[in-house]
């Protein structure tokens, strides 16, 4: 019937699937190492360089120390939506921006 004709074609093309798979699917030779990086991960800034006295923690934090002196409406806009948790974390990376500094 025809319904066993797709029924062999499909177990066929079933048994194709898993040779490939397994021929092509041998990855214990493969090592880390091979894999190449893609263009973004390869994407360096001036940032990204260890040399580079600017440090983005400080500049974040003396931006939102101008911003929170400026115009504190805004300032309050931009920060009322944090969690306490958000919070914490913006304080963090001011405290880790005076580490660096003081490492400097």
């Amino acid at each position: 019937s025809d319904e066993d004709d797709i029924d062999d074609e499909g177990q066929e093309y079933l048994e194709m699937l898993a040779k490939q798979a397994g021929e092509d699917g041998d990855d214990e030779d493969w090592e880390e190492d091979d894999a190449e990086e893609t263009a973004l991960e390869g994407y360096t800034t001036s940032v990204d360089d260890e040399d580079n006295l600017v440090d983005e923690y400080q500049i974040f934090k003396a931006i939102i120390q101008n911003v929170q002196a400026r115009d504190p409406a805004w300032y309050q806009a931009l920060t009322q939506c944090l969690d306490e948790e958000q919070r914490k974390q913006l304080q963090d990376i001011a405290t880790l921006a005076d580490q660096r500094r003081a490492a400097h």
